[in-house]
């Protein structure tokens, strides 16, 4: 290495040192803000309502979720359609709007009486949950699966 080069390089490198000791010489400010406390919260634990015979209770608007498993909905009859075939307790809206319906075959419909009976009423349904169209029904066959209840 030249002369020259050692020159260069001194003077780079004596450049470097002088201006990084005067940008130390240069008080910096660090604020160290102590975050905001927060209160930490865990979610709600999930409460599952059960019936007495050990059904899970869950409303007509999740009943969805429950796709084959017995559970017992609960919910407001919106409407009473009764076809030859078949006849619907449907909950929430009318059909083809309601949340869940009770389905009663033609062959078991003496066991429920007038089923304009649970029309505006808070029910509950208790049977196996299946979808059909896309919307939850159960099938009720028995009035052992139906009740009317007091809210």
């Amino acid at each position: 290495m030249g002369e020259k080069q050692k020159i260069i390089l001194f003077a780079i490198f004596f450049f470097f040192v002088l201006y990084g000791c005067q940008n130390k010489s240069q008080k910096q400010d660090i604020v160290i803000e102590k975050p905001e406390s927060k209160e930490v919260t865990s979610p709600a634990p999930k409460v599952e309502t059960q019936t007495d015979s050990g059904n899970l209770i869950v409303k007509d608007t999740e009943a969805d979720k429950y796709s084959g498993e017995t559970v017992t909905v609960t919910g407001k009859v919106s409407g009473v359609v009764k076809r030859p075939k078949v006849n619907y307790l449907n909950f929430g809206k009318n059909y083809p709007d309601q949340t869940f319906s009770a389905v009663i075959f033609p062959d078991a419909l003496e066991e429920f009486g007038e089923l304009n009976e649970y029309k505006g009423k808070e029910v509950e349904v208790t049977g196996l949950v299946s979808l059909y169209n896309g919307k939850p029904q159960i099938i009720i066959s028995s009035q052992k699966q139906i009740k009317i209840i007091d809210r």
